[in-house]
């Protein structure tokens, strides 16, 4: 069963319907760059930077030459410059390859931007496997908790166009530093139009009585299709994207789960400092209730495309539904 919109403190709003698979694809930087020129339009103190170029600013760029800078390939300087301009009064949107621009400037990052908790928006193309095929150098699946853990940050891990364009919007208004986590190709678009995030709140994609899947990022398409699966089987399932991922609402995870006993999480991301620690965290106080989650684990990723990294690690639909199938058996009987 279909249902949609996002849940918390108590409360649903209407719906956005995903649809049966297949799904049609669309690159989330498309959905970022109609959203820079939303904010650039709407807010003139806003500057766009990039490192050796950086599609999502094209158009941006285009229309406010002014206020785009690129500082090549040289990511500590994209920061620190970043850092500068904030300061001076600047809101500042710094893109470039994930790999590259949390883990070459992570110290500038910290001390920089997130000390002084500045107005700097980070988004990284290519978070996950997104890259396949060129490998361990251009994988980074420790983004989520590299970033938590640096002061005032929020995390974004949008699953689809649509989720990308709502998460800058949300970045822009906040008052200090995020990190938004991008595909790099073409990804599954899983909602109907535009959609709003609240702070730290999931937002619901189905609702099933058998269990409660969260995921982030591409997972949700690989929930979405192991749902339809499971469907013809007699086992509904409940499906939660969660884009906003740091602060995480424990009050609205609560909710969603309320009335289950089984949660799965399924990321693309280390268990540590992922998607599951948090959820787990969120329902601590649920001692009737069972929490599985689904992660990388902690290795030298082999090169492959990103279809095969999902399945060698565990974190594709097969693996969803084979989780929920252990422990959440059919609700009605098959005719």
């Amino acid at each position: 069963m279909v249902a949609g919109g996002d849940v918390g403190e108590g409360r649903t709003r209407a719906a956005v319907d995903p649809g049966p698979p297949p799904f049609a694809r669309q690159s989330m930087r498309q959905g970022c760059a109609q959203a820079m020129l939303e904010i650039g339009e709407r807010d003139p103190s806003v500057v766009a930077m990039g490192s050796d170029g950086y599609s999502i600013f094209t158009a941006f760029a285009e229309k406010f030459p002014g206020r785009f800078i690129d500082v090549g390939i040289a990511e500590a300087n994209l920061i620190g410059v970043a850092a500068g301009l904030a300061r001076g009064g600047k809101r500042v949107f710094a893109g470039a390859i994930a790999s590259f621009l949390l883990r070459r400037a992570y110290e500038q990052i910290r001390n920089d931007i997130c000390d002084a908790e500045l107005p700097v928006t980070l988004v990284g193309v290519g978070g996950g496997f997104s890259y396949g095929m060129l490998g361990a150098t251009h994988h980074i699946i420790e983004d989520f908790a590299l970033a938590a853990a640096m002061p005032a940050m929020s995390v974004f891990a949008p699953a689809d166009v649509h989720e990308a364009r709502a998460a800058l919007h949300a970045a822009a208004a906040l008052p200090g530093p995020s990190y938004i986590r991008l595909g790099a190709r073409e990804d599954p678009v899983l909602h109907e139009g535009s959609v709003v995030l609240r702070r730290g709140v999931p937002l619901l994609l189905r609702t099933g009585e058998s269990a409660v899947v969260f995921a982030t990022g591409i997972c949700v398409h690989e929930a979405l299709l192991a749902a339809a699966e499971l469907e013809r089987e007699g086992i509904e399932i409940t499906i939660a994207s969660v884009p906003w991922l740091e602060p995480l609402s424990e009050s609205a995870v609560a909710a969603i789960a309320a009335s289950h006993r089984f949660v799965l999480t399924v990321e693309e991301h280390l268990s540590l400092g992922g998607l599951g620690r948090s959820v787990r965290d969120a329902l601590a106080h649920r001692g009737d209730l069972r929490v599985t989650s689904l992660s990388v684990e902690k290795t030298t990723p082999a090169t492959g495309t990103r279809e095969e990294l999902l399945s060698r690690f565990g974190i594709d639909s097969v693996a969803i539904a084979t989780n929920v199938r252990r422990f959440s058996p059919p609700l009605r009987r098959q005719p």
